[in-house]
C-alpha cells in the first residue's frame, strides 16, 4: 500500500504525503471548520517519522482525537511515528501495528 494516504475517521480528514521535499512529509488534519498543518519528518537517527503537534495551531484538547487518527495511519502506512506533544521530553512512540485498545493515552498527559 502506498504511503499517500487519505483518510475519514471521527470526523476529520487526514491527508498524509510522504517526501515532498527530502525528507519532509505533508501531514493535514481538516474538520468541518479548520484545517491544521502539522510538522512531520522522517528521523533517520531513530527509524521512524516525526509528528509536532506542539508546534502547529491544533488545540491541545484535540491531541488525543488526532493521536487515534495518526494511530491509525501507522497502521496502514506501516510507518512507525514518534509524536512529540510537549518538547522533547513528552513524547510518544507509536508502532507500526497498533495493539488492542488505546493505551498510548496513557502516555501523556494534556
Amino acid at each position: 500500500m502506498s504511503n499517500n494516504q487519505t483518510i475519514k475517521i471521527h470526523g476529520w480528514t487526514a491527508r498524509f504525503i510522504s517526501n515532498v521535499h527530502m525528507y519532509t512529509h505533508q501531514l493535514t488534519f481538516e474538520n468541518a471548520n479548520q484545517t491544521f498543518d502539522i510538522p512531520c519528518e522522517e528521523l533517520p537517527k531513530e527509524t521512524c517519522s516525526g509528528i509536532w503537534l506542539d508546534h502547529s495551531k491544533l488545540p491541545k484538547d484535540k491531541y488525543i482525537e488526532i493521536m487515534d487518527i495518526v494511530a491509525y495511519l501507522s497502521d496502514i502506512t506501516g510507518i512507525q511515528f514518534k509524536v512529540y506533544t510537549e518538547g522533547r521530553n513528552n513524547t510518544v512512540i507509536l508502532p507500526k501495528k497498533m495493539p488492542p485498545k488505546k493505551w498510548w493515552q496513557k502516555a501523556f498527559s494534556i
